[in-house]
């Protein structure tokens, strides 16, 4: 909603085309989500693996 609002009040925004200028930083800070995610899902996948193991005995 704020997103909305805020976009409506651009100078470029007719109410249904936005202009979304993408910066380095955004892309460094998606870049950057994506890689931790990738690198916890092994420590993900052993943490559920024990879980299960300790849920059984």
């Amino acid at each position: 909603m704020v997103y909305a609002i805020f976009t409506d009040f651009q100078t470029d925004a007719d109410g249904f085309n936005y202009v979304l200028a993408i910066t380095w930083p955004q892309v460094q800070a998606i870049f950057w989500i994506f890689a931790a995610y990738t690198f916890m899902l092994p420590s993900l996948a052993m943490i559920s693996l024990e879980l299960k193991r300790t849920a059984k005995s």
